[in-house]
């Protein structure tokens, strides 16, 4: 087995993925508990099972979105925050990667010249009081 492989592996069975549904029970159970909910309540809100629940709630069940959404709705919070926070992007990564998308279609000469614009432009804004 390759590398790459046996890292995907660990990722999404051994490692990150796990951890990452541990925290998103985690939240969903905190979520649960500060509105004074039973799973039975949460669960019929959401549509799914209550045993299913308490295993997304245990970080053992793998829930998709469309579950996620719903369970979200039931506990009247916005999705992202049933996420980790190391899970969500913060806004300076948003803004990072929307230029990057923004200047991903110029020329390499191009984006040497907004490199060197946005770094003159930096040092200028850092240096000021």
């Amino acid at each position: 087995m390759g590398a790459y492989k046996k890292c995907v592996l660990w990722l999404h069975y051994g490692g990150y993925m796990d951890t990452i549904y541990r925290q998103i029970g985690e939240h969903i159970r905190a979520a649960r508990i500060a509105r004074s909910k039973t799973q039975a309540e949460i669960s019929e809100v959401a549509g799914i099972d209550e045993s299913f629940f308490g295993q997304i709630e245990r970080g053992v069940a793998v829930p998709s979105i469309k579950t996620l959404v719903g369970v979200a709705k039931a506990l009247d919070v916005d999705v992202r925050d049933l996420f980790p926070s190391s899970a969500r992007p913060d806004a300076f990564n948003v803004q990072v990667s929307s230029i990057s998308a923004a200047i991903s279609a110029l020329s390499e000469k191009d984006r040497a010249v907004i490199i060197q614009i946005v770094s003159t432009l930096s040092t200028h804004l850092s240096t000021r009081k």
